[in-house]
Formats: C-alpha cells, structure tokens, sequence
C-alpha cells in the first residue's frame, strides 16, 4: 500500500510541477498583462478556500475519497487540455479557477486518503509525501530540458 500511495503523491505533484512553474510564461507570451496575469494565477489561492469543503463534503457523504480523486484527475487533465488554448484573460481566468477547483481538493483528498490506509500515519506519511516533492522537482526538470520549451516562450533561460 505505501508504494501505491508514494505513486500517487508522486503523479499528483508531477502535474503541477510541469504546470505551475511555467504557466506565467505562457501568459506572458499571450500578451497579458501583469494585473491579469496576476488575477490568473491567484486562482490557486481563490479556489484553495472552497474546493476542499466541497470536495470533502462528496467525499464524505456521496462517494469514496477514491472515485473523487479518479473525478478529479480526469477533470483536471481535460481542463489542462482546454487550458492550453485559451488566449483571452477572461477565459483563461475561468480555466485556471476551474483547474484548481478540480485539482486543489486532489491533495487533501490525496492526504486524508493515505492517513486512512496507513498503520502508522505518522511514522510512514512523510516518506509518502517525499514522493510529491519529487514528482514537483522530477516533472520540472523534464519539462525544462525538454527542447520546445526552450523555443515556445521569449525570455526563457537557454
């Protein structure tokens, strides 16, 4: 069970390390401004005070903490998809915020999830959640050593 769970601590974080360090850019890019860009990634912040209740709430009452952490991978990887196109501030706003109202609850979904299937929570969590950060660090090196980032955005360390 604890190498499933690392696993899944491991995937979770890997989405948005490839994501979030490189999402400032591609609005950049856009041509947004520093006001929109920063209302677009204050959507993190904004849906971190809702989505948890919401998704704790389901997950209490309607559906196992497992088929809401399926639900919100799939959602959450469309949503990445359609992201990637959006070009107005507004869309992209509406985008992000419903990225991370699908992707926020994910990690205390994720979180309360391995407390219940572990016999020492607190002896073995941290070497779970170790995997997060390395699947963060893993997913950002790739995706920075990866030639068509180097090319896609102005500015771009090379």
């Amino acid at each position: 069970m604890r190498w499933r769970l690392s696993l899944l601590m491991f995937l979770y974080y890997a989405i948005q390390g490839a994501f979030v360090p490189l999402f400032s850019l591609r609005l950049q890019e856009l041509g947004l401004t520093p006001l929109e860009m920063g209302w677009a990634c204050a959507t993190q912040a904004l849906a971190a005070l809702v989505a948890p209740l919401v998704a704790g709430q389901i997950a209490d009452r309607w559906l196992p903490a497992e088929r809401c952490l399926a639900i919100c991978a799939v959602l959450s990887g469309t949503l990445l998809w359609v992201l990637a196109d959006l070009e107005s501030p507004s869309a992209i706003f509406t985008g992000s915020l419903a990225l991370w109202l699908v992707l926020g609850p994910a990690s205390t979904l994720s979180t309360a999830l391995s407390f219940a299937h572990l016999p020492e929570q607190g002896r073995h969590f941290g070497q779970i959640r170790l995997w997060g950060t390395i699947g963060w660090a893993t997913s950002g090196w790739l995706v920075g050593f990866w030639p068509a980032s180097r090319t896609c955005w102005p500015g771009y360390p090379r």
